[in-house]
């Protein structure tokens, strides 16, 4: 969804009709954004091994995009989708998972 509208910028109504075509009425009970500024995922990526796919040889233009259309769905389903803070490093990430998961089942 967000890479097709956001990214792509296909329209977000065209894709909620596919949506509801393909599975309808079904929606995660709790999803998780790691929420990080395309620049410093960059970053990171670059310290990995192994070839870049598709997506990941896009521009930052198309991540800031991306991100902000995640960041607009997480707005729209607030009781749903979570935000976690991924910035630092993976202890601190992991925490900020496990306080998201606990308020998500609560």
């Amino acid at each position: 969804y967000e890479y097709q509208c956001g990214g792509r910028g296909l329209a977000r109504e065209a894709v909620a009709a596919l949506e509801r075509i393909v599975h309808p009425g079904l929606q995660p009970d709790a999803t998780f954004i790691f929420d990080l500024d395309p620049a410093l995922a960059a970053a990171r990526s670059r310290d990995r091994p192994g070839t870049p796919d598709k997506f990941e040889r896009e521009q930052e233009q198309f991540f800031r995009r991306v991100r902000e259309a995640y960041l607009e769905r997480a707005r729209e389903h607030p009781g749903r989708i979570h935000i976690i803070d991924a910035r630092g490093e993976l202890p601190q990430v992991r925490e900020r998972l496990a306080a998201a998961l606990a308020k998500a089942v609560a």
